[in-house]
């Protein structure tokens, strides 16, 4: 459950962060459509989806697909930089620094995990106006409320995040 508090420094919100640590799995190389590695590792920011294995989540894998917006499916945040194979400290909850798709991404926004496949698209949120049109009856997770404007691809930025229950919002 995420604590919502008022913080003893003045007026605003704090939210307790809830984190946990996963294995990063091999499939986080991802290779797009042309054979061009273009992720070899986490970094800092980068989304992630959790992997059921067995009874258990256990690992984590970058986010980039279609998946990564259904609501059955968790998300977290890296906190850290891993390669595959090693142990990563992922946010679940909280106020967390997360990529941006690129500069559609502004204060106050929903976001989602994004779907862009390429380049920076692996591993960022976005706004659900980025959503692929082709699938508009699809329920999309929002995850968190952007808490600043992204001014890049790629660029790190305050969410407010959840990416175990995710959050309600206008576009639910």
């Amino acid at each position: 459950m995420t604590s919502v508090a008022f913080s003893g420094m003045g007026p605003g919100l704090f939210f307790e962060q809830e984190t946990a640590q996963f294995e990063v799995n091999q499939s986080t190389i991802l290779v797009n459509a042309d054979g061009v590695a273009r992720k070899t590792a986490i970094e800092f920011g980068d989304v992630v989806l959790l992997e059921l294995v067995g009874t258990s989540y256990e690992k984590v894998t970058l986010a980039g697909t279609a998946a990564a917006s259904l609501p059955s499916q968790l998300v977290g945040v890296a906190l850290e930089a891993a390669n595959h194979g090693e142990t990563v400290r992922v946010g679940l909850r909280g106020e967390f620094q997360c990529k941006a798709l690129n500069t559609s991404v502004n204060r106050g926004d929903e976001v989602v995990c994004s779907q862009a496949l390429g380049g920076t698209g692996y591993g960022t949120l976005t706004d659900p106006g980025d959503v692929p049109a082709a699938d508009p009856a699809v329920y999309h997770k929002l995850v968190g409320v952007a808490q600043e404007t992204s001014g890049a691809a790629g660029a790190i930025i305050t969410v407010f995040f959840d990416g175990i229950t995710g959050i309600m919002g206008t576009h639910n």
